[in-house]
């Protein structure tokens, strides 16, 4: 007998929650839940099987679809399919960083997610194609400088600011000392290029985008407190409304 395939929902519009649900039904597949948040998407997560998972990119409130696919990825990888009514451009390149194995633009017809579905899952199944989103800190970038491109692992950076049409990156001092011998101050370097392009860039498992001008890499967040966050050896200030975001993108254990 074969095992049952779990797909969760993430779906805040009512109406297209329910015919996705009903053609999945349908098809064969079990419906793990519906999520309209990216509260209730996470507990899902966190209490039910789950064997693909189908996101609405837009959800009500915020965190989005996207930050909810990041941190599920970071728990486990799994096929994800993206749904989306109208997406920025910003939006579309976090989601594109994220792998998706399938982008479906409403309106579509149920049929096409149930087939995108078994699309993913065949593809991911072994001796099929390999998984997109890389181990933890397998790939390395190569940065410019003077004397031309430096290889610097992804583990090696602890977070990105954003300067205008600049990005400023931390890194450890190891990185930063390979990158720029002369550089004394070995705070940050200052690369050509916005937040948005440098984040398409770098693993969705690693970096959160804490604000529009913060990409944190979340293996060096030591610690969190009420109103700043440890990455590295450096303090940096929480923007208003990020602390519980940030926590739900974490392995926290809770005693209370």
């Amino acid at each position: 007998m074969e095992r049952p395939i779990h797909v969760l929902l993430v779906e805040d519009d009512l109406l297209t929650s329910v015919a996705l649900e009903e053609a999945l039904i349908a098809a064969g597949f079990r419906v793990s839940g519906v999520a309209r948040t990216y509260d209730e998407a996470m507990r899902l997560a966190n209490h039910t099987p789950i064997n693909v998972a189908v996101v609405d990119v837009q959800l009500a409130g915020q965190p989005d679809g996207v930050a909810f696919a990041r941190a599920l990825l970071r728990q486990r990888w799994l096929p994800l399919i993206f749904l989306t009514g109208t997406t920025d451009e910003a939006t579309f390149e976090r989601a594109k960083a994220v792998h998706p194995a399938a982008f479906l633009n409403k309106p579509f017809r149920p049929i096409e997610l149930v087939q995108q579905v078994r699309l993913a899952l065949h593809n991911s199944q072994p001796g099929e194609a390999a998984a997109p989103v890389s181990p933890i800190g397998a790939d390395p970038v190569y940065l410019p400088t003077e004397q031309g491109y430096v290889r610097v692992l992804q583990t090696d950076i602890y977070y990105l600011e954003a300067a205008r049409n600049f990005t400023n990156i931390f890194l450890t001092q190891e990185a930063m000392h390979r990158l720029s011998p002369d550089n004394r101050t070995g705070k940050s370097l200052t690369l050509t290029g916005n937040l948005g392009y440098w984040s398409t860039h770098l693993s969705p498992k690693l970096f959160y985008r804490l604000s529009k001008s913060l990409l944190v890499n979340l293996s060096h967040v030591d610690r969190i407190e009420a109103y700043q966050v440890a990455v590295g050896n450096r303090l940096i200030s929480l923007p208003t409304g990020t602390r519980k975001a940030l926590i739900d993108q974490l392995h926290v254990i809770r005693t209370r």
